[in-house]
């Protein structure tokens, strides 16, 4: 909280914002300042400066926040000292070919677990298979010993 009459804030990171015809207004992130929670964390960061998240490193485009350092993101290069750019093979962002390394490990696990689904569904049939022609088999075989006796007894 701030008054119109001081207008200062604890927080160097802050300034008083104050409520329209009124004289009590809030202490709010300053301009160049990013508001995460209770927080006031320097925005616009360059690469190399110091960052607590990414959000912070958005002076220029394809930056992350990284060992808190604002560097370039993964699939992107240094360029001028100052800009990252993606990686191009001939002409197209090799980034936007590929997935990232946690879409790929997430579709890796779940081709795994589609093929072991399947797996196991080619077993089951097989085994339904076999077990019918063995229980096809035998009745057969009954059919064959009934009909043996039948005719035997009815030929003599």
């Amino acid at each position: 909280m701030c008054f119109s009459w001081k207008k200062k804030c604890k927080d160097l990171t802050r300034e008083c914002s104050i409520f329209s015809n009124h004289d009590v207004g809030m202490c709010v992130c300053k301009s160049e300042y990013l508001g995460f929670g209770e927080n006031c964390l320097e925005g616009n960061l360059k690469i190399n400066q110091t960052c607590e998240r990414n959000e912070q490193c958005n002076a220029a485009q394809n930056l992350e926040c990284q060992n808190g350092k604002c560097t370039c993101r993964d699939m992107n290069v240094l360029v001028n000292e100052t800009d990252c750019k993606p990686v191009e093979i001939n002409g197209k962002a090799i980034g936007k070919m590929f997935l990232n390394q946690e879409q790929a490990s997430f579709h890796n696990q779940g081709l795994l677990i589609g093929l072991i689904i399947f797996g196991l569904l080619v077993i089951t049939l097989t085994v339904i298979v076999i077990v019918q022609a063995i229980h096809n088999m035998k009745t057969n075989k009954r059919y064959k010993m009934i009909m043996h006796i039948c005719c035997l007894q009815i030929e003599s």
